[in-house]
Order: structure tokens, then sequence, then C-alpha cells
């Protein structure tokens, strides 16, 4: 039975939460989304340019998610400048919460504007974790 465990950024700073997402890929995630969020009615032009960085990875029939490989890990880390739990601000619009997907089920979901994410792991996982020196919490603050 899959065990839920919380990240922070506060254990992460700057670009040490990208080993969290290398991780995942590790560990056989092979999708990621993030969520694009506008506050206006139209679609900034800081958009265009993260489209286009993404492009080569979009999963077909599904605009919303991504392949995740080392190449797309690339693209992803030059999408999210100030790192995994950071997000995007142009103009109107924003890009934030990166989720990783292991067999069409999240395994880390980031929450960015609160700083924390959740790490859905089955039991043995965990151990993974602690040799590799990743902090978790078993309890989450905000989520």
């Amino acid at each position: 039975m899959p065990i839920t465990l919380y990240v922070r950024r506060s254990d992460y700073p700057g670009d040490a939460g990208w080993r969290l997402a290398e991780w995942c890929l590790d560990r056989g995630a092979t999708e990621f989304t993030l969520a694009f969020l506008l506050a206006g009615d139209r679609t900034p032009a800081s958009f265009a340019d993260i489209d286009a960085a993404l492009k080569p990875f979009r999963v077909a029939d599904a605009d919303e998610r991504f392949v995740f490989s080392r190449d797309s890990f690339v693209a992803l880390r030059s999408v999210l400048p100030d790192g995994l739990f950071g997000y995007v601000i142009g103009g109107d619009g924003w890009v934030e919460d990166p989720t990783f997907y292991r067999s069409g089920m999240p395994l880390l979901e980031v929450v960015s504007h609160e700083g924390e994410g959740i790490l859905t792991i089955e039991p043995a996982e965990q151990t993974s974790l602690d040799a590799l020196a990743l902090p978790y919490h078993r309890r989450g603050v905000w989520v």
C-alpha cells in the first residue's frame, strides 16, 4: 500500500529540488504536467517560449502532459529557472505546480505557492530517499 510523504522548499533551496525530480525519473516517472494559469483573457508572450521548449515532449492527445525523460528534464529546468518549487510569472499568467506521473498516477505533486510537495511512494522506496539524503516529512504544513 502506498505511503504519503511531504517535501518542502525549505529543505531543497535553489537547484537542490531537482534532485527530487531526478529521483522520480530514476523511479519510473514517465510523464509530467505543469499548471498554466491566466489572470486575463490573453495568453502571455512568455508562454510561447515555454511552449516552444516543451513542445517536443508533448504527449500525443494530451495537451497538458509531457514525456519525462533526460532530455525533457533539461527543458523543464529551463522553464522553471528558480527550481522545482519555483514558478514563472509573465504578464497576466504564470506557470507552476509540476507533477510527475508513474504508471499514470502522481508520484510527486508540487504546490509551488505553498512551497510543498506530496510524494506518493511504495514503502520500500523510503529507504532510497534516506540513502540519497533526500529530506521528507510525515506531515505537510499547507498541503
